[in-house]
């Protein structure tokens, strides 16, 4: 999209407005899937996602294996992804994100990693770090993706709200 808006394409204004649909609807309609799902069709979500977010190789990457790292590396990824979406990816300059994936993937690693033989954190770390999510990172497990029927919620002007305020009420019957 950078490209585009730089080299002043007389097509840019729709493909910009596009884009930013597709995002709402990643956001919206479709998050369910990017923060829950574990299977063939989940996957295919990411590899959407990630390429309309124009993010490297090495990035993509970085997600990936930050995706895999258990319950606790899941629910970072799924963190990143909606800071992404919700902010930086509708940045009107359309910079490249490839960085910020690679550097937001980082710190988050730091958080739950497991540090080197004879550091001061290593006396408060345990492998439990993988395998449960703290409290703050609970929000975007994938175990919290509402099961059954349920309606989404969203914001002022449909402005995609992030869980557990976007849905997990009961649909009416």
């Amino acid at each position: 999209m950078g490209w585009l808006k730089y080299l002043d394409d007389p097509a840019f204004p729709y493909f910009e407005h596009m884009c930013l649909k597709t995002i709402h609807n990643f956001l919206t309609e479709r998050w369910w899937i990017l923060q829950g799902g574990v299977d063939d069709v989940a996957l295919q979500e990411w590899i959407l996602v990630l390429k309309i977010l124009a993010v490297g190789k090495k990035a993509r990457r970085d997600m990936f294996l930050l995706a895999q790292s258990g319950q606790v590396g899941r629910a970072h990824a799924n963190k990143i992804l909606w800071q992404l979406l919700s902010g930086p990816a509708l940045d009107p300059l359309h910079v490249d994100l490839s960085s910020l994936v690679t550097h937001e993937v980082y710190k988050a690693r730091k958080n739950f990693d497991r540090p080197p033989r004879e550091h001061k954190d290593l006396r408060c770390w345990g492998w439990a770090c993988y395998e449960i999510p703290h409290k703050w990172g609970l929000k975007w497990s994938p175990g919290e993706v509402p099961s059954g029927t349920w309606c989404r919620r969203d914001g002022d002007g449909g402005q995609p709200l992030p869980p557990p305020e976007r849905g997990g009420l009961p649909q009416p019957q």
